[in-house]
């Protein structure tokens, strides 16, 4: 780690290529090839962001995007893109299936 890679207090700074890293140092669980979520059986990861990670994934034989976002602290931006996809979804893009929270409480 450089000294342009901390903030005063040592503290290292983040940015959206660290995600993964994020994901496995915040959550006992990780999104990975073979596991099944909700009925989806994830079988490769299609790519990491700034906000999560879409994996390509099956159930009964349909193929889905499946992505998991990392919430932080607020969960407020995730439900607005969820709104986003909805609509999106109305106007002939990719529907939205189905929403939820994983792990379930």
């Amino acid at each position: 780690m450089s000294e342009a890679d901390t903030r005063s207090g040592g503290e290292a700074q983040r940015g959206p290529g660290d995600m993964e890293a994020l994901l496995q140092e915040a959550s006992p669980w990780r999104p990975r090839p073979g596991l099944e979520v909700a009925g989806y059986t994830l079988e490769a990861k299609l790519g990491t962001g700034g906000q999560g990670t879409v994996f390509r994934a099956s159930r009964q034989g349909r193929q889905y995007a499946v992505k998991f976002l990392f919430l932080p602290r607020s969960a407020r931006w995730a439900w607005r893109e969820r709104d986003v996809m909805v609509k999106l979804g109305q106007a002939g893009g990719l529907p939205l299936v189905e929403e939820g929270v994983w792990p379930a409480h």
